[in-house]
């Protein structure tokens, strides 16, 4: 136990210290960053990226999912976009941006990555009227249309959870797994972000051994392209615990170490 608490006051100031240094560049999560419109998925050529802690997504993809019609002003780099009686001007570059004659400060400026212009969704969603909410376990920003309903779940409403597969699920939740399915089909290239969405889906109503199947799929096509596997196997393991799955999770991070034996000590000191 001693070593234990050696081992986290070591990790703490390193941990802290990439935290820290990785506000200043965009990061692009290991696991993808998800976008749903009510509650259905929208998929992007280029994956959504977060600056300074603001989720950007290719502009054209993101106004038009939300029915707005768009254009370029080539010669000010500014994005115009106009649904019913709102209109939105987005200078690139620029802390300020216009929604109906109003001016508004942005803390993240529209700004172009790779030759592709990325826009903060959330200032987009809820300029057009939308709101707009987070998911820290899926990496999902959850857009509903309707701003005046209260999407956040009744706990006397929630489905229950059981302690291994259920045959039973939110309608609306396995639709959604089947159309990340079918995009995972469409998009091999991006098949481990894909999975563990998957996964992630199917943890959240209760289909636990089907969830961690997606892991492992995940964990293959990580594994093809080189990459670490870490952030993989811990996310799926923290989910497991936070839906009440301790076995399942230690488990996993049991079969984490058989496979990425670089990585023992974090896996070791995640189990409960």
């Amino acid at each position: 136990m001693e070593r234990k608490k050696q081992y986290k006051q070591w990790l703490i100031p390193v941990i802290t210290t990439l935290i820290v240094s990785s506000t200043v560049t965009p990061t692009f999560a290991d696991e993808g960053i998800f976008v749903n419109i009510d509650g259905k998925p929208i998929f992007f050529d280029v994956q959504p990226t977060v600056i300074e802690g603001r989720t950007m997504v290719p502009l054209r993809e993101i106004f038009e999912s939300l029915g707005a019609k768009l254009v370029w002003e080539q010669a000010t780099s500014t994005v115009k976009a106009t649904k019913g009686s709102t209109s939105i001007s987005l200078p690139v570059g620029s802390h300020e941006a216009v929604v109906n004659h109003r001016t508004l400060h942005l803390d993240v400026p529209a700004t172009i990555i790779e030759g592709r212009t990325m826009v903060p969704a959330r200032f987009v969603a809820e300029s057009l009227g939308c709101s707009v909410e987070w998911d820290g376990n899926t990496s999902t920003v959850n857009i509903y249309r309707d701003s005046s309903v209260n999407h956040t779940p009744d706990p006397k409403t929630e489905p229950s959870v059981s302690n291994g597969s259920s045959s039973t699920g939110d309608p609306a939740a396995l639709e959604s797994i089947e159309q990340l399915k079918q995009a995972m089909e469409y998009y091999p290239e991006q098949g481990d972000t894909y999975a563990f969405n998957i996964a992630a889906q199917y943890y959240e109503v209760g289909h636990y051994d089907e969830g961690t199947k997606y892991i492992f799929i995940a964990v293959d096509a990580k594994k093809q392209k080189r990459e670490s596997l870490y952030s993989t196997f811990s996310s799926a393991a923290q989910m497991l615990f936070n839906h009440g799955q301790v076995e399942r999770a230690n488990q996993l991070l049991d079969d984490a170490i058989a496979m990425d034996s670089e990585n023992t000590l974090p896996y070791q000191m995640m189990k409960k």
